[in-house]
């Protein structure tokens, strides 16, 4: 029996601005040391001096730490031999994260921990001012970074500031059987742009997956050059994407004729379609335009699936989110020109495509009206556009 080989691709999450935002802030707050005993009362006594407690929401952070559970820098500030749990008449004692240094006034917070505590006037609370996380993670690999560099920290399997991690984890299931077969397909059309010279190395997929059957209906390479090189960019409407969604606005249209709901093809069309290149021209669009019909309900690609050798310029990626898609994977960055990623760069090398820089991060913008789940693929890397990484797709 023939083994099936394991897919050459994997699907990688695209971050979010908000994430890599929330991944740098930090905030600090008091930390002290107080007896297992009396960890309750002592807590229960300078909530009363914290002004507005749930102002800042540190619920991701544990309240009360051990000392084998803090970082190592923490585990030598509250306990110098960093060999035994610290303790104080003979108790011992945990860590507890007080608040936020600008929510409560330190003389009063000692004050209140003396009241409560049987210390001598030789054996005054010790407190610590320490940085901490003031976002919530947004994984749990950030979480386990962030209890070895700042204060031990939970993941709740949720993210605040982009795609819930259920949501991905099931699309993930079902796009990852089928994701090499669109990449391909994706590959080979460009290929087919650059061999007849009537465009770069883009090309686009887009997929419908309904009850679990995904099928292809619309596959485009880029175009730009086919009405010939007088622009230095070409034509930028002849876009791998927006040839991709050109022809699905084209068979919505086809079928809203059949139905009688759409006027009868006229010279504005033609027009149209000489602009926007939205007409097969290689093979392999042929194929799946004439294979696969739409629907000439809804609009135009809600909830489709685009799959791109390359990740889009500014204004495909906006395309995207005007068309309604669902879902997006890109198998190669455009750092320099992109507008899909949230990391960008200053540089825009092939070498260092990652840097502090942020992106457009179009796919998930909390002031635009639509976003979408994206990925980028591992385990394959695709050659870039070109040497500078500066063409856009």
């Amino acid at each position: 029996m023939a083994t099936i080989p394991p897919p050459v691709r994997r699907l990688k999450p695209l971050k979010t601005l908000l994430e890599l935002k929330a991944g740098d802030s930090t905030i600090d707050v008091y930390i002290t040391t107080v007896p297992i005993k009396s960890s309750n009362s002592v807590l229960s006594a300078v909530r009363s001096l914290i002004q507005d407690e749930y102002a800042v929401d540190l619920q991701h952070l544990r309240r009360f730490a051990k000392l084998h559970d803090l970082p190592p820098h923490l585990k030598s500030l509250v306990s110098p031999s960093e060999t035994t749990t610290p303790v104080a008449d003979g108790q011992a004692c945990l860590c507890l994260l007080v608040a936020p240094t600008a929510s409560i006034d330190l003389p009063a917070l000692k004050e209140c921990i003396s009241n409560v505590l049987p210390l001598s006037e030789n054996n005054a609370p010790a407190v610590w001012t320490i940085p901490v996380p003031q976002l919530a993670p947004t994984s749990q690999v950030q979480a386990t970074k962030w209890t070895t560099t700042h204060w031990p920290t939970v993941y709740k399997k949720n993210n605040p500031f982009g795609p819930h991690p259920n949501i991905l984890s099931r699309a993930e299931d079902e796009m990852a059987g089928d994701l090499d077969k669109w990449m391909e397909m994706a590959h080979s059309v460009s290929q087919a742009s650059v061999a007849s010279g009537t465009g770069e190395g883009a090309g686009a997929v887009i997929v419908q997956r309904e009850n679990g059957i995904p099928r292809a209906l619309a596959l485009a390479g880029d175009a730009r050059w086919a009405n010939g090189r007088s622009s230095p960019k070409g034509n930028v409407m002849a876009h791998s994407i927006l040839r991709a969604i050109g022809m699905i606005a084209q068979k919505m249209r086809t079928a809203e004729r059949k139905k009688g709901d759409a006027p009868p093809p006229s010279s504005l069309d033609e027009l149209e379609s000489a602009m926007f290149l939205d007409m097969p021209m290689h093979l392999e669009e042929h194929s799946v335009f004439n294979e696969s019909t739409v629907s000439p309900d809804g609009y135009l690609c809600h909830n489709l699936e685009i799959y791109l050798t390359h990740e889009p310029c500014v204004m495909c990626s906006m395309a995207l989110l005007h068309s309604r898609f669902g879902r997006v994977v890109i198998d190669s960055r455009a750092p320099a020109t992109g507008g899909l990623c949230s990391e960008g760069t200053t540089s825009g090398t092939v070498a260092q495509p990652h840097t502090s820089q942020l992106g457009h991060g179009l796919f998930w913008r909390k002031e635009l009206n639509w976003s979408l789940l994206a990925w980028e693929t591992e385990g394959h890397e695709p050659p870039p556009l070109n040497d500078k990484c500066d063409m856009q797709a």
